[in-house]
């Protein structure tokens, strides 16, 4: 097992230069993450009230309470596009690291639990060339940008009166991005090409906050029905620390020209969520998340292209009965969603909203570890307004390995 652990990471750090990406990830901070499991993005890639001993939950801390055993996750995406717009179309393709979590039970009877681990929070990755026809001369100009935010935490969980499960998590925040404006000529040109940059480099604090309710089911007297339960998240980010330089690029090498350090603002995070059994085969969930965008500030000044964002989700998870004490196929896990994103972007006076289906599978690996595999595929964007659209393929796979280190045993 440990082996297989460090074949994933070298397999990780091996594929991290590859690029492409949305040229709507320029904006702002770039495209959010809300899942960190394969798991999560085929349930529809939020899961606010979900717990779960078999596996980690980085969205909502509440949601730890149940671990049974030690437990580590480790990740990887694949994203493919196709982008369409008036002029014609063209591809992209990336892969990056989509988490590493371990957590731990320490008091089954109160609920008692830790979690830490790295996961990412946004990134960018894009990459746009034209053609621009001058008097003088004709050059490309290319308008790149990278980079990625990441936030570490560690927290815990404990069971409140009314059994009401309370997890909450400390983070440190960090990340880097790039944006460049390069000019190109031919090479029969007699001007040398030249380069703008913009490093940045982020830090700063936050914390986020989550609670799960009690089984409601017994309220309902619902014979097929159970877990029946609410869940609720806040996730708030004090003002981030932003170094950035500006550079020019010329034959003569790379000259920083300024230097400044100013105060990034994100917007304040909830999510609410239900999650049910039908027939005990079958989890049903519904999620609903907002975070007002439009907020989003440096030194308090607003930015344009950036409105609120909202996101509906539902899933669906099938597990048959025979689990437990059942062949290869009887245990493996079976899941569908369906999300509905109002994004953050607004551009030529367009609001950029995105559909999104889903599907994965549990392949098991023993009693208490699996692989699990994620499929997206959706619609981002529109072709009207001069603008474009997106169709998107995404392909997870998480490790989820469970050990019995620091389990509590019975004298």
């Amino acid at each position: 097992m440990k082996r297989l652990i460090v074949l994933l990471v070298v397999f990780v750090q091996g594929i991290m230069i590859a690029g492409g990406g949305s040229i709507y990830s320029k904006y702002g901070l770039g495209d959010l993450r809300f899942y960190n499991s394969a798991r999560r993005l085929a349930l529809g890639g939020l899961g606010t009230s979900l717990e779960d001993q078999n596996a980690l939950n980085a969205f909502n801390p509440a949601g730890w309470n149940k671990l049974a055993y030690t437990r580590l996750e480790v990740g990887v995406n694949f994203i493919q596009g196709g982008v369409n717009s008036d002029a014609g179309s063209s591809g992209f393709s990336n892969a990056d690291f989509s988490g590493f979590m371990i957590g731990f039970p320490v008091y089954e009877d109160y609920g008692i639990s830790f979690a830490m681990g790295l996961v990412p929070f946004s990134s960018t990755n894009y990459e746009v060339e034209s053609a621009v026809t001058d008097p003088v001369k004709n050059y490309n100009l290319v308008s790149s940008g990278s980079g990625s935010l990441s936030k570490a935490f560690f927290g815990a969980t404990y069971k409140l009166p009314l059994d009401i499960m309370f997890g909450a998590s400390l983070e440190y925040y960090t990340g880097s991005y790039i944006a460049s404006s390069k000019l190109e000529f031919g090479s029969d040109a007699t001007f040398s090409d030249a380069e703008f940059k913009r490093n940045t480099s982020y830090s700063g604090l936050g914390f986020t906050l989550g609670a799960i309710s009690p089984d409601l089911s017994n309220e309902l007297d619902i014979s097929k029905l159970s877990d029946l339960k609410i869940g609720v998240s806040y996730n708030f980010i004090s003002d981030l620390r932003a170094d950035t330089s500006y550079n020019i690029v010329s034959n003569l090498g790379e000259t920083e020209v300024s230097k400044s350090l100013v105060n990034v603002q994100i917007p304040e995070r909830f999510s609410v969520g239900l999650s049910f059994k039908w027939d005990k085969d079958y989890l049903i969930l519904a999620d609903y998340l907002n975070q007002p965008w439009s907020e989003y500030a440096i030194n308090s000044i607003s930015r344009p292209n950036l409105k609120n964002f909202s996101k509906y989700s539902v899933g669906l998870e099938y597990k048959n009965p025979n689990y437990h004490n059942g062949s290869f196929w009887e245990q493996m896990i079976l899941r569908g969603g369906l999300s509905y994103e109002s994004t953050q972007y607004q551009v030529n006076g367009e609001d950029i909203s995105a559909m999104m289906i889903s599907g994965g599978f549990t392949i098991p690996l023993g009693p208490i570890s699996a692989i699990e595999v994620g499929l997206e595929f959706g619609r981002r964007g529109t072709t009207d307004s001069n603008l474009l659209q997106e169709n998107v393929f995404k392909l997870s796979t998480s490790v989820s390995i469970g050990e019995t280190w620091f389990v509590r045993r019975d004298r």
